[in-house]
């Protein structure tokens, strides 16, 4: 496994592990904090999405040539890291808020 894919993927796990732990506070918090979790909800799921999308295009990739499935994972890498950091700075928030 390249080195970025398993960065990739331990930061989906460390955010995975935050985000449950934030679901349970959840039920305490104001509407303010309810709305950005909604919205970094919506954004977690669209992260899933791609990367599922990614993984299974990585793997046609790896078939074929080991240079597309660079591509590949280079390119999750690239679309994901803005979201990824958007969501890991939302879940940032909404621990502070919880305090």
């Amino acid at each position: 496994m390249s080195d970025i894919r398993q960065k990739a993927l331990d930061l989906l796990e460390d955010l995975k592990l935050e985000r449950d732990e934030l679901g349970l506070q959840m039920h305490l918090a104001g509407q303010e904090i309810k709305t950005e979790w909604e919205e970094l909800e919506h954004k977690w799921a669209h992260l899933v999405g791609q990367a599922k999308v990614a993984g299974k295009e990585s793997q046609k990739a790896a078939k074929l040539l080991n240079a597309d499935l660079h591509k590949a994972a280079e390119g999750l890498d690239e679309l994901g890291e803005d979201v990824l950091k958007d969501i890991k700075h939302g879940y940032q928030r909404v621990r502070q808020a919880l305090k």
